[in-house]
C-alpha cells in the first residue's frame, strides 16, 4: 500500500515516513515529486533515507528531474528518475522493485549504468480517461489552501517559461467535460475547497492568450493578504515557497530589486486588463477581473475555515 507524505505540511517528515515504513514490507521504495525550488530539500531527505534504508530504491520525478535528469542522477542517493508523465511507469517500477524484477526496460526511466546515464524513450499517456481519479482523500489537511483540477495536458506552443515541454509534451489532450465538472462539484461540496483556480485552454488558442490565462491565474492566487503573510512572514526551513521568513534581512537589502519587480508586475497587470477587459480578447469580465483583488482586503490565512465556508 502506498503512503503520501507532504514535506510542505508535515512538521516531522522523517518521523512520518518511519510510521509508513513500519506498515510496509521491504524492499522499500521512496518516490519524490520535485520542483526546482525543492530540489535541495529533496536531495537532503533522500540522503537521510538512504542511510536509514540502504537497500531501498529512491525515485525522483516531476518538473525538475524531467528537465535535467542527469543533474538529479549525479546525486548517488537517487537511483532512478521518471521523466514526463509518471503515472504508468511509476506503477510498473514499483511492482518491479517489490517483486525483485529488472526495471531498466520501463519507458520514461533514466538511470545510471556502468558509469553513464541511460535515458529510455518517452511513452506519453494518450488517453487521459484511463487515469484513475486523483486521490483527494490523501490531501484533506486544512493547511492546503486551494483545490486543483487537471482539465487537459500538453500544449502545442513552446513558451520558454513553461514546463509543459518536458512534463506533458506538446501534444494537446483533454478530459471529458463531465469528468471535470464532477471533480469541481466534489471539491466544492465534499472537501469545501475555496477557491478552486481553474485554467482551461481550448484548442486553437494563441500563445499570447495562453500566457494571459496563466498570468491571470497567478494573480488570482497570490493577491491574497493571508497567502502573502505565509510566504513572507513565517520562519523555518519549509516556510512558504521562497523561505523568505528566515531571510528577511536579505530581502530588505534587495528593496530596489523588489521595487523593480513590483513595477513589472504592475505593467503586466495593466496589460492583462487592457487585452482581457478593454479589448475583450478573453471571456474575463470587469467584475471578474476586479475580483482578483478581493483577497488583499479580506484578510485571514488561506485555507482556514473562514475561507472555506
Amino acid at each position: 500500500m502506498a503512503h503520501v507524505v507532504d514535506e510542505q505540511i508535515e512538521d516531522d517528515v522523517l518521523g512520518k515516513i518511519g510510521e509508513c515504513v513500519r506498515k510496509t514490507e521491504p524492499p522499500y521504495f521512496f518516490g519524490f515529486s520535485v520542483l526546482t525550488v525543492a530540489l535541495k530539500s529533496a536531495v537532503s531527505l533522500a540522503e537521510r533515507l538512504k542511510k536509514l534504508y540502504p537497500a531501498s530504491i529512491i525515485c525522483f520525478g516531476g518538473v525538475h528531474p524531467s528537465a535535467d535528469p542527469e543533474e538529479v542522477l549525479s546525486f548517488p542517493q537517487v537511483d532512478v528518475v521518471i521523466r514526463g508523465e509518471g503515472e504508468t511507469p511509476l506503477i510498473e517500477l514499483y511492482r518491479c522493485v517489490k517483486e525483485g524484477r529488472d526495471f531498466t526496460h520501463i519507458k520514461n526511466l533514466s538511470y545510471r549504468h556502468k558509469g553513464r546515464f541511460v535515458h529510455n524513450e518517452i511513452g506519453p499517456i494518450e488517453d487521459l480517461t484511463r487515469l484513475p481519479a486523483f486521490p483527494y482523500h490523501h490531501f484533506t489537511s486544512k493547511r492546503y489552501d486551494l483545490g486543483f483540477i487537471m482539465s487537459s495536458r500538453g500544449c502545442p506552443h513552446n513558451c520558454i517559461f513553461c514546463s509543459n515541454r518536458v512534463t506533458t509534451g506538446r501534444r494537446y489532450r483533454f478530459r471529458p467535460v463531465e469528468a471535470v465538472i464532477g471533480e469541481i462539484d466534489m471539491l466544492y461540496h465534499k472537501y469545501q475547497f475555496r477557491p478552486i483556480p481553474f485554467s482551461y485552454v481550448p484548442e486553437g488558442n494563441t500563445e499570447q492568450e495562453i500566457r494571459r490565462d496563466i498570468l491571470f491565474s497567478y494573480f488570482s492566487h497570490y493577491l491574497n493578504i493571508g497567502r502573502l503573510k505565509l510566504i513572507f512572514a513565517q520562519t523555518g526551513p519549509q516556510s512558504g515557497w521562497f523561505n523568505a521568513g528566515e531571510r528577511l534581512l536579505e530581502i530588505l537589502k534587495k528593496i530596489p530589486a523588489l521595487i523593480a519587480l513590483a513595477f513589472m508586475l504592475f505593467v503586466k497587470l495593466v496589460q492583462l486588463f487592457y487585452y482581457s477587459v478593454m479589448k475583450k480578447e478573453t471571456a474575463i469580465s470587469m467584475r471578474f477581473f476586479l475580483g482578483i483583488f478581493g483577497g488583499l482586503w479580506k484578510g485571514g490565512n488561506p485555507g482556514t475555515s473562514s475561507e472555506r465556508r
